[in-house]
């Protein structure tokens, strides 16, 4: 019934809004599900260890447990377990926390029992939700988030156990934030307030008067992503004859019109909800909340399909977007509280959450799509045990294996297992060896095929030799009989070998190809500047590796097809193609096994790019400036491809990231800022001129100055309107890379001048940023110049 529902929703969309104006229709089940693993799979590849028990973490694996609910996928279970495990099922600071974040972890451990039955895993969880309930205090919740982090544990317990205690306590911790919390609670429909907007305000230092830099109110996105989460997390534990379920219900129903509302054009939603131009952009994790209540809401016949289907399309096709060609998610807003933590958040912007709402979110708009739910595909098992072992005996002493036992390998460098995979075509697949590991130190291992080295692995502790853990790798298998070994490299021998698994297609992290076939699409955006940044590691020494960048339009049949060209040459440092030749301004020596950050920086105007190359915990050094495109290569208005080529296995990539140009170009620099509004525009700052400025209103708008090269900055200079009679506050901070920035000073301008006016101080870095605190008359952030004191200078040189 509720799958011809669903289909039936669909079709009265279209039939109300007519042919010429259907909202964007959701891709397949199959294509959703295919999306929500290529998330997942990154997910578990770059994090082997799942992880503390915190919030963190906790938020990811209740998406993964939705994702396991809809698409059974025993690695899912696995590794779940395994986090479980790892932890010794309890919650974060112990059975004696009270601390909502601490106690998250049980909304997975209660699923995990709920499949198993092994009463054990929820045994701490439920002790420390027990001593909650036998106590009075309700006032643990001061914050919003925490309603998401614990509400749902009760709700879990009190319909696992039958026990309406669970539930009343639940609802005196949250009345107490919804309506005492700061004196009239965080709701603001809650009859304290004269508002109706049904959304929540974090905690007590958001409460009214407090307002945004535009006279609105502060309405976190991912505080009230928490919210509405929990509502549903909660709603669907309940019976609908609790005395407060209608209320829950309700307040449920209330924010999903709010948040319709107030959704962009776009699909996401504004990390302020209230106001639009309150650090303005798209934020996934907040959305990634929103759509999965709302499409929860409709799959449960509580919102209606025609109102509310057209908000999940465009919010899917969103979170879709800041999903990488490797299955990381951006547009993740970092740790913090507010609209103002961890700005900008840009398209690289990433944390554990993110892949959890996004999870969460199509566990429910998979439910709406149309087409068969596809069923996960079984691994092809060979086992340890019935394979070639060399110096190593099968064994059963350790539980959690499969088949009828595992191979524990001698303590001895060259000890082996082997394992023989027949196909009947040359194929690509991804493999996984399932083994554990009870001991502290990582124990290396050698991987090849029919004899040739694929990979030097290293498996990393899981803690117990009962718990086990995957490794993944890629082998590219030809026609007919392949030998897959594992050999040991040191003297403390490998792991205990469970059994080798073929999932199927490669998935993941990017590894060069023999030639040009490794083609990935960015989106083609034409703009005068574009900034390409990726992470690559080679994995051997004295690699002739490239990653090339072409139009979107471009055939690619070589070299010759990109205009720009970066490569780690075959003499072990970077360089890039200069118009008809490679160089490099800097090199930098690249070493196997090390992460380089690449900043691409295309003038699509200018035809020339800058090439920066940041050693993972190195110095930022400049490779390429102002180089021109290759000279040879077809016209280029955009960068549409990207082509990775190298012998096979040289190098991964990993976090592609493509932004459009955000930034106005002044003189030889680029500045950009979280508010523009004309005429008083961020290029206005740099331009030379005291009569114009830039002007932003509240406390953290920013400024940033992208200088194109790392460089020492010896102090800044700044004028203001009427700086003769108000003193500007300001934070200056400096960044490698544009994302994470260093505070180096903390400024007060004198009040007495109109003209530029030095303040000293001492750094290095890239992009330097300028947060306005407003002044002494008001909260206004008007510069009408700055100037950069760029490097080292001489005494008597310095500017101002």
């Amino acid at each position: 019934m509720r799958g011809s529902r669903r289909y039936a929703c669909l079709a009265l969309v279209g039939l109300l809004l007519g042919p010429f104006n259907l909202v964007a229709e959701l891709p397949t089940k199959s294509e959703i599900i295919a999306t929500m693993d290529l998330v997942n799979t990154h997910y578990m590849n770059q994090r082997p260890d799942p992880g503390d028990p915190n919030w963190i973490h906790s938020a990811y694996f209740e998406g993964e447990m939705a994702f396991y609910a809809i698409y059974p996928d025993e690695r899912l279970y696995d590794y779940a377990v395994l986090w479980g495990e790892r932890n010794s099922w309890l919650p974060q600071g112990g059975i004696s926390t009270r601390h909502a974040d601490n106690q998250a972890c049980g909304q997975t451990y209660i699923d995990l029992y709920r499949i198993s039955g092994n009463e054990q895993w929820i045994h701490g969880i439920k002790a420390s939700i027990d001593s909650m309930v036998a106590s009075t205090k309700s006032d643990d919740w001061w914050w919003v988030d925490a309603l998401q982090m614990a509400m749902p544990v009760f709700a879990k317990l009190g319909n696992e156990f039958d026990d309406a205690v669970y539930f009343n306590k639940l609802y005196d911790l949250y009345s107490h934030t919804k309506y005492s919390e700061g004196g009239c609670g965080l709701y603001s429909d809650n009859g304290c307030y004269r508002f109706d907007d049904s959304l929540w305000w974090r905690d007590r230092e958001f409460l009214p008067p407090v307002e945004s830099p535009n006279d609105l109110m502060v309405y976190w996105s991912r505080g009230n992503g928490w919210v509405v989460a929990a509502h549903v997390r909660t709603l669907r534990e309940m019976s609908t004859a609790d005395p407060h379920y209608d209320e829950y219900r309700d307040t449920f129903l209330d924010m999903c019109a709010s948040l319709r509302d107030r959704q962009r054009e776009d699909g996401f939603w504004n990390v302020n909800l209230d106001d639009p131009n309150h650090y303005a952009g798209p934020e996934e994790s907040g959305t990634g909340f929103f759509i999965f209540a709302i499409a929860w809401g409709i799959n449960a016949n509580l919102l209606s399909c025609t109102d509310f289907l057209p908000t999940v399309e465009k919010g899917w096709k969103a979170l879709e977007s800041a999903v990488h060609h490797d299955g990381a998610v951006g547009y993740v807003q970092g740790v913090g509280h507010a609209p103002r933590d961890s700005q900008p958040v840009t398209y690289r912007s990433q944390r554990e959450y993110g892949e959890g709402s996004f999870l969460l979110a199509g566990s429910e708009v998979v439910q709406l799509a149309r087409g068969e739910m596809p069923v996960p595909e079984m691994a092809a098992r060979y086992e340890a045990e019935d394979a070639k072992v060399g110096s190593g005996a099968v064994s059963i002493v350790y539980s959690g294996y499969k088949g009828t036992g595992y191979v524990d390998l001698d303590r001895v460098a060259g000890s082996y297992v082997e394992w023989t995979v027949d196909i009947p075509e040359s194929e690509e697949r991804q493999f996984a060896i399932r083994y554990a590991s009870g001991v502290t130190e990582d124990r290396a291992m050698e991987i090849t095929l029919n004899g040739t080295k694929v990979k030097d692995s290293s498996f990393t502790s899981t803690t117990d030799w009962s718990l086990w853990s995957r490794k993944y790798f890629k082998i590219d298998l030809k026609a007919g009989e392949n030998r897959i070994r594992a050999t040991a490299l040191t003297e403390n021998g490998g792991p205990n070998l469970d059994c080798l698994e073929d999932w199927g297609e490669y998935r993941g992290t990017w590894y060069s190809a023999p030639d040009f076939i490794s083609q990935y699409g960015l989106d083609p955006e034409s703009a005068d500047r574009i900034t390409v940044t990726y992470d690559v590691t080679p994995l051997q020494n004295n690699i002739d590796g490239v990653t090339g960048f072409a139009d979107s339009s471009v055939s690619i049949s070589g070299y010759s097809s990109h205009a720009i060209l970066v490569r780690m040459n075959g003499t072990g440092f970077f360089d890039a193609r200069d118009g008809s030749r490679y160089r490099a301004l800097s090199p930098v020596p690249y070493t196997a096994g090390t992460k380089y950050t690449v900043v691409v920086d295309g003038d699509m105007v200018a035809k020339t790019y800058d090439v920066t190359v940041i050693p993972e915990f190195g110095t930022p050094k400049v490779v390429g400036r102002d180089f021109m495109f290759r000279t040879d290569a077809p016209a280029t208005d955009d960068l549409g491809k990207v082509c990775l080529v190298s012998g096979d296995e040289h190098f991964k990539i990993d976090n592609l990231a493509l932004r459009q140009n955000a930034w106005t170009r002044v003189g030889s620099h680029y500045v950009m800022a979280s508010f523009a509004r004309s005429p008083d525009l961020p290029n206005n700052a740099m331009d030379g001129d005291l009569e114009s400025k830039w002007s932003a209103r509240g406390q953290g708008q920013w400024l940033i100055c992208d200088l194109k090269e790392y460089d020492w900055i010896s102090g800044i200079s700044t004028a203001h309107h009427l700086g003769d009679q108000r003193r500007y506050s300001f934070i200056v901070a400096v960044s490698d890379d544009g994302e994470s920035f260093t505070e180096v000073a903390h400024i007060t301008t004198s009040g007495t001048t109109t003209s530029l006016e030095h303040h000293a101080f001492s750094a290095k870095g890239r992009y330097v940023k300028i947060t306005g605190m407003g002044n002494s008359a008001d909260d206004w952030n008007n510069f009408n110049e700055v100037e950069l004191g760029i490097g080292r200078r001489k005494a008597g040189k310095r500017r101002g």
